[in-house]
């Protein structure tokens, strides 16, 4: 059996199915995260680990973006809430 946060971030890609982590946009993301939010049983903590999941695995993207662009990434943002 897979470790749940394995689940969760297999999850998200399934739904989003990205052809790569740096073609998602802010708002797939944020929207992704909505629904998340949306569900009557995620709730808090569940949302609080999603959230720290999806930053974890957006980390290395997010600051490979920022070194290629000199600036912040759509990811960066959206996973910032700025």
């Amino acid at each position: 059996m897979r470790p749940r946060y394995v689940r969760q971030v297999e999850d998200f890609l399934k739904e989003l199915r990205p052809g790569s982590l740096s073609r998602l946009t802010e708002g797939e993301v944020r929207g992704y995260l909505q629904q998340a939010l949306n569900r009557p049983t995620f709730f808090g903590w569940k949302f609080r680990q999603l959230f720290e999941r999806l930053q974890l695995v957006f980390s290395d993207q997010a600051q490979a973006d920022l070194d290629r662009r000199s600036g912040q990434s759509a990811i960066y943002r959206a996973l910032a809430g700025s």
